[in-house]
C-alpha cells in the first residue's frame, strides 16, 4: 500500500466531467453556499453554518487535518467551470466516532482499508457529477493506493447518498440499528456501503460502467500547496 502518495502532495484527479484537487481559499464562497443550506444538511451529523467564516474554518482544518496526516479532503469541481467548487469528498480513518485517535496514516497500514465522507451541492442535483467523482476517487485508491476496501457510512433515511454510492458501484452491506447518537438526530440508524478490490476488479474487467473509473486519472499530476 502507498500511503505517501496521499501525504506527499494532495491527489489531483481529473475524468470526463470532473476534477478532484485541494481544497483552498478561493474556494471560500462557493463552500460557504453549500455549507449554509439546511436542505443539504438534513442528514449531515453537522449542523449547517451560520457565518461564512465557517467556510474559511473548514478550508483551514483541512489543511491541518491533512500536515496531521488524519485526513485528505479532496475538492470536486466541475470540468466546465473549474473554478466553482461544486462538492467535497474526505478519505478518513474507518468508524472515527470509535477510534478518534486513529490516524489515517496508520489505519491505512493495519488495516488497508479507508472510509469516505462526502457532500455535494444544489449544482449537482440532476447530474453525474457524485457518482463520477467516487468513481474517480476509488479507482486512485485501488490502483494508485492500493487500498482494499473503501465504505462509506450514512444515515439510513439519507435516499440521495445512497443512490451516490450504489451508482458509483459500492455494495450496502446493512444498517447498524440505533447504533449512534448524533446530537441533532438523537440514535440514529446507520447504512454501510463499501467497495472491495475484488469488487472493483470485477467491475473493470467485466466492462460494467463504473462512473469515473472509465477515463484516464491524471493522479501524476499534483497540486502544491497555496
Amino acid at each position: 500500500m502507498r500511503t505517501e502518495l496521499l501525504f506527499e502532495s494532495c491527489p489531483f484527479l481529473t475524468s470526463a466531467n470532473v476534477t478532484l484537487s485541494r481544497l483552498g481559499f478561493a474556494d471560500g464562497d462557493a463552500l460557504w453556499e453549500i455549507m449554509q443550506d439546511e436542505e443539504l444538511y438534513r442528514y449531515e451529523y453537522e449542523a449547517p453554518a451560520k457565518e461564512r467564516v465557517q467556510a474559511e474554518y473548514k478550508i483551514q482544518d483541512a489543511n491541518a487535518q491533512f500536515a496531521a496526516k488524519r485526513t485528505v479532503t479532496l475538492g470536486v469541481y466541475a470540468n466546465t467551470d473549474l473554478a466553482h467548487l461544486i462538492g467535497w469528498i474526505e478519505i478518513g480513518g474507518v468508524d472515527e466516532g470509535l477510534n478518534m485517535g486513529q490516524l489515517l496514516e496508520e489505519l491505512m497500514e493495519l488495516a488497508n482499508m479507508v472510509q469516505l465522507r462526502f457532500l455535494f451541492g444544489r449544482r449537482c442535483v440532476g447530474t453525474e457529477y457524485p457518482a463520477e467523482a467516487m468513481g474517480a476517487l476509488c479507482r486512485y485508491l485501488f490502483e494508485m493506493a492500493r487500498v482494499n476496501r473503501v465504505q462509506s457510512v450514512c444515515l439510513d433515511a439519507d435516499i440521495d447518498k445512497q443512490r451516490i454510492l450504489e451508482k458509483s458501484g459500492f455494495q450496502r452491506e446493512g444498517v447498524l440499528r440505533e447504533c449512534h447518537r448524533w446530537e441533532r438526530q438523537g440514535v440514529v440508524n446507520l447504512a454501510y456501503y463499501a467497495m472491495l478490490l475484488s469488487d472493483y476488479n470485477f467491475l473493470k474487467n467485466t466492462r460494467t460502467v463504473l462512473a469515473g473509473a472509465e477515463t484516464t486519472s491524471q493522479q501524476q499530476t499534483t497540486q502544491t500547496e497555496e
